[in-house]
């Protein structure tokens, strides 16, 4: 016999199946994320990533652009987690922040491009959840 009981049953069973795959997805996301600060903060920029970012901020402004993004990171990679550049300080403070790649073009930028007259802009890029997420490390000529 057929009772509503069991319908219910089947129900939760349902729902505590569900929520269980959310779960896992949520880990799953958490895990992701967390490789990606990981590789933002151990991987370098090497000469040849330089050459080609030269080579594309050529050909972006060749074809009219006056900026270009030469690294995008998570800012949990940041070691204030993207504070700074979230509250839009200009006194380049925020560069002490940055760990890895980021670093590495922020010292690109110091290096060879400032003499040279671009400047750089640092911005988050999206808020997922209401926290800062992606951060954009920009160099501007015009």
């Amino acid at each position: 016999m057929i009772s509503a009981t069991q319908f219910r049953e089947l129900r939760e069973q349902s729902e505590l199946k569900t929520h269980l795959q959310r779960l896992r997805s949520v880990e799953h996301a958490a895990e992701q994320e967390a490789e990606r600060v990981r590789d933002a903060i151990s991987q370098r920029m090497t000469d040849a990533d330089w050459q080609g970012i030269l080579a594309k901020m050529q050909i972006v402004a060749a074809n009219g652009a006056s900026r270009y993004q030469i690294v995008r990171f998570p800012s949990a990679a940041c070691t204030d987690l993207g504070r700074q550049i979230n509250s839009g300080q200009r006194s380049g403070t925020w560069g002490s922040t940055l760990q890895g790649r980021a670093r590495d073009a922020y010292r690109f930028w110091d290096r060879d491009l400032r003499q040279a007259g671009f400047t750089l802009s640092a911005e988050v890029l999206e808020f997922p959840h209401g926290k800062p997420g992606d951060v954009g490390i920009t160099v501007v000529w015009g």
